[in-house]
């Protein structure tokens, strides 16, 4: 339940929002901010505006898949609307790319809002373009599917085919219920063996949570990480760079990214060379 101020902290940020980027009538009391104009739209050529989509991506600390993908799109849609276009793009525009990937693409419902959430950001943040009302564009059919679940057998049966690190990180994944990028992500300190926990930093919508880290598994991860801390070790000696670390926490704690508990659990085999 939220308390009286978080909610007045909410409409604080609201009135703040609307009052920076809606036109509000001049009489209405519960606007805290006047506006005058409303943002000038940009005109930019298509590497200045996928620069910029980069720079604003990065700023507001997007997860490295939504970045790929959020610039993949607008790659294509700036192509989809042609080099020689004068002035930004425009509703009819975005409406009819969307409208191009569900009916002559034949994309997924999926696909097609993931498109559609790069378009809204790019008009919006990029180009500082008004997007519109979107009601007439075609949207993809969402069909309903079974989840595709393996039986006991076949998981004994997979991981029969494994060996080594590779059986490792399938087992952590398979155990704890991770995604595979939360996998690679993963640093020392967020195994707890004493607990039987996996946390996980920074996961799907940037949130962290906790996950099980069954028992059987203890050993032999046990034993790789003791393989880890050796390779960082003689990757120190070697003149290798630190792990790196997350935003604004190295300029709190500049030597952190040389300790064994912020390594990766699961390394990259090549190196970075540290800078002189």
């Amino acid at each position: 339940m939220a308390t009286d101020r978080q909610i007045r902290q909410a409409a604080d940020a609201v009135s703040l929002y609307c009052g920076q980027y809606k036109k509000l009538d001049g009489g209405n009391p519960e606007s805290r901010l006047e506006t005058t104009h409303e943002p000038q739209s940009r005109s930019l050529d298509p590497p200045a505006a996928l620069a910029e989509l980069r720079r604003l991506l990065e700023l507001r600390h997007y997860a490295p898949s939504t970045l790929s993908a959020y610039l993949g799109w607008s790659q294509r849609y700036l192509n989809f609307l042609g080099r020689n276009r004068k002035g930004p793009p425009t509703t009819a525009d975005a409406q009819a790319f969307l409208s191009y990937l569900a009916t002559r693409r034949k994309v997924a419902a999926a696909t097609q809002n993931q498109a559609f959430n790069a378009l809204l950001f790019l008009h919006r943040y990029v180009y500082c373009a008004d997007f519109g009302d979107m009601k007439d564009t075609v949207r993809a059919r969402r069909r309903r599917k079974l989840p595709v679940v393996l039986t006991i057998e076949e998981v004994r049966a997979l991981f029969a085919q494994l060996r080594g690190l590779a059986r490792i990180m399938l087992a952590v994944i398979y155990g704890g219920g991770l995604r595979l990028n939360e996998l690679v992500q993963l640093r020392v300190k967020d195994l707890d063996f004493d607990a039987g926990t996996i946390t996980i930093r920074a996961g799907k919508g940037d949130t962290d949570r906790v996950t099980l880290l069954p028992k059987r598994l203890h050993p032999g991860l046990q034993k790789h990480l003791e393989r880890v801390k050796a390779k960082h070790h003689r990757d120190l000696n070697a003149g290798a760079w630190e792990a790196p670390l997350p935003n604004s926490f190295k300029r709190k704690y500049p030597n952190a990214g040389l300790e064994r508990y912020w390594q990766f659990v699961f390394p990259s085999s090549t190196k970075a060379l540290r800078r002189p």
